[in-house]
């Protein structure tokens, strides 16, 4: 009964722990977003590196306080190894070429993904903000868009979904965790767009986590995937011309990508072996009763309505 009392107010915690960081999110973007509203905008770098910095410091100050928060109040005074229940273990080299492979070929399904989204958003009369400023971004230009949308959400968003979210469902069921997680994941993103893409992209993150026993595995695909999208989109700016002129290059591009993909997904299963046993425990009620529980569906509403009002990627 204790144990069952400790775990039951780990997952309460975790909930609540959700919605502090979409509401640092949602307080950190609108005070940020006021601050640069009066500065002047001489080009079009400038609104990339100022974009790239609002993004940097939301996704700290969002993120970093309940990571603090949590790590002080959930583990300092229960005695836990961190270490362990979060998988901060390392993964051979071999797992993070192939997971590497993933990530890169992922991105490119996730673009593919993103084209319902897209079409439902136009039909309603909503578009995506272009990023036609990376046309003119410089070597520090895009080393800071690399750290502000690759780095820090690699870092800070596996640490708390797949850290601590996923480390306290899992001492239930592993399948819920990985559904919770997946499925939270996409809602939190708040992009209709994207939802799609970003969903595949938390399924993958979970697979590689449960696979290979490493946080730091899954910080590795969510870096690969996020940096390749930047330079996905500077390359396919740059050489824009080309590409309408041999539209050709572009399939080409995406099947090279997609079996890249598939290849480094087979040597990823056929030669990582998992590190750790599965809970394989069903729990349907415990996956629902997550979901709309009200931490989450607030955390939820704020998301969906930040990204609405902002119109940018979380």
């Amino acid at each position: 009964m204790i144990e069952t009392y400790e775990q039951r107010k780990r997952i309460k915690n975790v909930r609540w722990i959700l919605f502090w960081v979409a509401m640092m999110q949602t307080v950190a973007t609108l005070v940020v977003n006021a601050a640069v509203s009066f500065m002047a905008k001489p080009s079009a770098e400038f609104v990339m590196i100022r974009m790239y910095l609002q993004l940097g410091i939301i996704e700290i100050i969002a993120f970093m306080i309940p990571i603090l928060l949590y790590a002080r109040t959930g583990w300092s005074s229960a005695g836990r190894s961190a270490q362990q229940e979060l998988k901060l273990l390392p993964f051979s080299p071999w797992a993070g070429l192939f997971i590497a492979c993933m990530a890169v070929g992922g991105q490119f399904i996730m673009v593919v993904l993103k084209i319902p989204g897209v079409l439902l958003m136009q039909g309603l009369g909503y578009t995506e903000p272009s990023q036609t400023g990376l046309l003119t971004a410089g070597a520090g230009t895009l080393f800071l868009g690399l750290l502000c949308t690759a780095v820090l959400p690699a870092f800070f968003e596996e640490f708390i979904l797949r850290g601590f979210v996923f480390s306290v469902y899992e001492q239930h069921s592993t399948r819920v965790a990985i559904l919770f997680t997946t499925i939270l994941f996409a809602l939190l993103h708040g992009s209709v767009e994207e939802f799609l893409g970003i969903l595949f992209l938390g399924a993958m993150l979970s697979f590689v986590l449960v696979r290979t026993g490493s946080l730091f595995a899954a910080m590795l695909y969510h870096f690969g995937t996020n940096a390749t999208a930047l330079f996905l989109e500077y390359t396919l700016q740059l050489y824009s011309t080309q590409v309408m002129e041999v539209p050709m290059m572009l399939i080409y591009l995406f099947a090279g990508a997609f079996f890249l993909f598939v290849i480094g997904l087979f040597l990823f299963i056929r030669f990582v072996p998992r590190r750790k046993k599965v809970r394989a425990k069903r729990d349907g009620k415990l996956l629902v009763q997550s979901i709309f529980s009200a931490p989450v569906i607030l955390c939820i509403a704020l998301e969906v309505i930040l990204n609405f009002v902002t119109r940018s990627r979380i």
